[in-house]
């Protein structure tokens, strides 16, 4: 009885992501692929090899002298920066400087 909706309509928001995606998606393409991501880290990171880091081994992350939880988060241990992007360690913030 009477013409009572239930629930949102979903046409608005469809609506809203196609237009979202026809006018964003020539900037989307444009951006780097994951693989070129992580290639380019790697390139930055083995720029200075010799660096000593701190590596955190349960987040898989290194961290340079100059961040705040260098020598602190534990468990960790030092290596070089060489070393530690050879091992799979990410930085947590930017490639040391």
């Amino acid at each position: 009885m009477g013409g009572v909706r239930h629930g949102p309509s979903f046409f608005p928001i469809v609506a809203l992501l196609i237009v979202g995606l026809i006018v964003f998606y020539p900037a989307l393409r444009k951006l780097p692929s994951v693989e070129e991501l992580l290639h380019a880290t790697s390139k930055i990171s083995l720029e200075k090899p010799t660096i000593k880091v701190w590596v955190n081994k349960g987040a898989g992350l290194y961290y340079c002298p100059q961040s705040e939880l260098f020598g602190k988060v534990k468990p960790g241990f030092y290596m070089t920066q060489q070393e530690a992007v050879r091992s799979g360690y990410r930085p947590a913030h930017l490639a040391c400087k």
